[in-house]
């Protein structure tokens, strides 16, 4: 029977002329299953962060406190080499695989199967992402926003190169302005909020509508400059016990599936799931480009990426953290990410092609089960920092201990649960619940 790939989100499945089954290791994409592997692990990076420290220090190291030494660099170099990074590896990933996975399904079912084939995944998908979200507590899941960003994928499944290249530049125009928004909105919030508490320091009673206008500016700007007791109370709920983390939790998880996703997710995952159709299609993620083409997509994309980001990063420090001009920084925030994530794509692929690349089995297999490290890691964030009470006591330095420990895990268990089962444990769950109890492994 004809097998076609296709990549399930971050993973790779298989779909047939009769009933689906998992793809055989000899009819994967290697070099997508190794790009996927380094993401999957990458992405920790950032997300223990905001895992076992509150959110505030994520992007403010000097939030509180004037940060240590070892504070400072793990801060400055997660910042610098990844924040964004493997995020938007994951979207390209997750475009091109949602991409193979249509067309696929076009080609050997009719248009109302193959809709729905493509419906309930991304259903399941966003049912994976509630899970983790509101069972797991991880309110930074990407799942959801996946989910529902896959579902509009199905509007463009037929686009040419061209038209998805225009929606791009719609999309990030848009991210553009959104961010520009966001930023003159902090900034003029923070000078409102200091005249008001000036007036209210000189000793004037504020009339019922500027006392109602401070009120709401102080609780908009609450989010990103929250009080030492305001978040002390927070850490102290959440090492309480899974109930307290919940109800600490809950609030943020509903933020970042609504506002959050309107403001931000959705044009950050559309811009790189249509970039991901187009590297497909070009061939560039199977590495069917030779080495010098990954070098120069490399030198340039690092070449923009690397000296703007410098560029924000000093100016955030010089400026002592001042949130404001990281805000400012952030306008061009998408075009940083890219350059940096083509560039690290440029330099895995390169090494796959020379063979030069370290635990190459190992990452290729961590990656042909994403799904289920990913949610791993979310399950050992929940036992350790909210079930063991260990959440706000590392600092971000002792964090990256403990995700050198999950690395060496899942980069020694994935492979050794591949040589048993065709797929990851929440792949095959995944596959079953979108095909149905008919679905055969071999």
């Amino acid at each position: 029977m004809a097998t076609s790939h296709a990549i399930d989100g971050d993973l790779t499945a298989s779909v047939t002329t009769g009933d689906a089954r998992p793809v055989l290791s000899g009819e994967r994409i290697a070099s997508l299953d190794i790009i996927r592997g380094v993401a999957v692990l990458g992405i920790l990076i950032l997300n223990i962060v905001i895992m076992g420290l509150p959110f505030a220090v994520f992007q403010n190291p000097a939030a509180f406190e004037p940060p240590t030494t070892s504070t400072f660099i793990s801060w400055y170099v997660a910042m610098f080499a990844f924040e964004g990074t493997f995020r938007t590896i994951f979207g390209i990933l997750f475009g091109a695989g949602v991409y193979i996975f249509m067309s696929r399904v076009e080609e050997r079912f009719d248009a109302r199967r193959a809709r729905t084939l493509h419906l309930k995944r991304m259903v399941w998908l966003i049912a994976l992402g509630l899970f983790d979200a509101y069972v797991l507590l991880w309110f930074g899941d990407i799942l959801y926003a996946y989910g529902v960003v896959g579902l509009i994928l199905w509007l463009f499944r037929r686009a040419s190169n061209r038209t998805l290249w225009i929606w791009i530049a719609v999309f990030t125009l848009v991210s553009v302005l959104l961010k520009t928004g966001q930023a003159y909105e902090l900034e003029v919030g923070i000078d409102q909020l200091a005249a008001y508490d000036a007036r209210i320091a000189a000793g004037e009673t504020l009339s019922e509508d500027d006392a109602a206008s401070h009120a709401e500016i102080a609780e908009g700007l609450a989010f990103t400059f929250p009080s030492e007791s305001d978040v002390e109370r927070g850490v102290a709920q959440v090492r309480s016990g899974y109930v307290g983390a919940w109800t600490h939790f809950a609030p943020l998880i509903v933020l970042f599936q609504t506002l959050f996703m309107a403001v931000f997710a959705i044009w950050d995952s559309l811009i790189t799931m249509l970039l991901g159709i187009i590297l497909f299609r070009s061939g560039f993620l199977q590495n069917n480009f030779s080495s010098r083409t990954y070098l120069i997509t490399a030198l340039i994309g690092y070449g923009f990426a690397v000296p703007v980001r410098l560029l924000i990063l000093n100016s955030f420090v010089e400026d002592g953290f001042d949130m404001t001009t990281f805000m400012w920084g952030n306008t061009v925030y998408d075009f940083v990410r890219i350059g940096m994530a083509m560039g690290h794509i440029s330099v895995v692929l390169m090494l796959v092609q020379a063979s030069a690349l370290p635990l190459a089995a190992n990452l290729a297999a961590t990656g042909r089960m994403a799904l289920t490290n990913y949610l791993m890691q979310s399950l050992i964030a929940l036992i350790v920092f909210i079930l063991m009470g260990y959440y706000g006591t590392f600092d971000r330095a002792e964090l990256y201990l403990i995700v050198a420990a999950i690395w060496a895990f899942q980069l020694w268990f994935s492979p050794r649960y591949l040589s048993r089962h065709a797929q990851g444990p929440m792949e095959a769950l995944w596959r079953r619940l979108t095909y149905g109890p008919a679905t055969q492994s071999t």
